[in-house]
C-alpha cells in the first residue's frame, strides 16, 4: 500500500479511534498510533497521524497530548463527540448542539497545542448537520467556533 501511495506522491494518514464507545476499531490511543507510524516510517516516509478532536473524549485524551506526539501529527480534524444516554457517539454533531461534548475551550486548547508543536499541516472540520438542522447552520457554527477560539487564543498569548 505504501509503495503504491509513494508512486503517486500520496501521503497515508492513520487515524486513531475509540475502542469502548462507538467505532470500537483497532487503533486506539495516540501512543499506539505513534508506534505504528514509527515502525512504518523505517521503510516508508509517507505516513502520519490524523488526530481528531471529537475522538479525544472517547480516548480519554485532550489536545495537550499532542505536545508529546507532535513529530507524527500530520492532519487535524476538529469536531464533537456526542453524549447519548450513558455512552458517547462519534456522530460529529455541530458544536453546542444537545449532547455535544467539545466546545470552544477544547478548540482553544487545540490551537495552543498546535502552536507549541509548530504544526503547519491541515486543519479541517468534521461536522454534519443533525436531523432538523440546516447544513448552513453547521457550517456557520464551525466557522464561528474557530474564529472565537482563535481570538480567545490570541488574547491569552498576546502581551499588552
Amino acid at each position: 500500500m505504501y509503495e503504491h501511495a509513494e508512486k503517486y506522491k500520496t501521503f497515508v494518514l492513520l487515524e486513531t479511534f475509540d475502542r469502548s464507545y462507538d467505532k470500537k476499531l483497532l487503533i486506539g490511543p495516540i501512543e499506539e498510533g505513534k508506534k505504528i507510524i514509527e515502525e512504518v516510517r523505517k521503510s516508508h516516509k509517507n505516513i502520519g497521524l490524523l488526530w481528531d478532536l471529537s475522538h479525544a473524549p472517547m480516548l480519554n485524551e485532550s489536545p495537550s497530548i499532542l505536545l508529546k506526539y507532535g513529530e507524527v501529527v500530520s492532519h487535524i480534524h476538529v469536531g464533537c463527540t456526542k453524549r447519548v444516554s450513558e455512552t458517547m457517539k462519534d456522530w460529529h454533531p455541530s458544536f453546542y448542539r444537545g449532547g455535544a461534548i467539545n466546545d470552544v475551550n477544547s478548540v482553544i486548547e487545540l490551537l495552543e497545542a498546535l502552536n507549541k508543536i509548530n504544526y503547519r499541516g491541515a486543519l479541517s472540520f468534521e461536522v454534519k448537520p443533525e436531523e432538523g438542522q440546516h447544513p448552513q447552520e453547521a457550517i456557520n457554527v464551525s466557522k464561528g467556533i474557530l474564529v472565537t477560539a482563535f481570538l480567545k487564543y490570541l488574547e491569552k498569548t498576546t502581551l499588552y
